[in-house]
């Protein structure tokens, strides 16, 4: 997936995110991988990954309809499962 002109970096992670919910057809209360295997499979950092899962909950927020996946679930610390 390509950053867009002018695009946060988070912004782009969190396209990626969005797209691997597709991809893998997850469905409400499935997990995302782990905080340490998201980073190591998008290549940021996980202030940057940290950033986009706060950018996708709140999409989920606003949306708040049946064609969304769930927030991200998390494990201890905050840490995005």
């Amino acid at each position: 997936m390509m950053k867009r002109p002018g695009e946060k970096l988070y912004s782009l992670v969190f396209r990626q995110i969005r797209a691997y919910i597709l991809q893998n057809n997850l469905q409400p209360g499935d997990l995302l991988p782990t905080e340490q295997a998201l980073v190591e499979m998008l290549g940021v950092s996980r202030n940057v990954l940290r950033e986009a899962i706060k950018l996708y909950d709140s999409e989920v927020d606003r949306l708040k309809g049946p064609q969304v996946a769930p927030k991200a679930k998390r494990g201890k610390g905050g840490k995005a499962k």
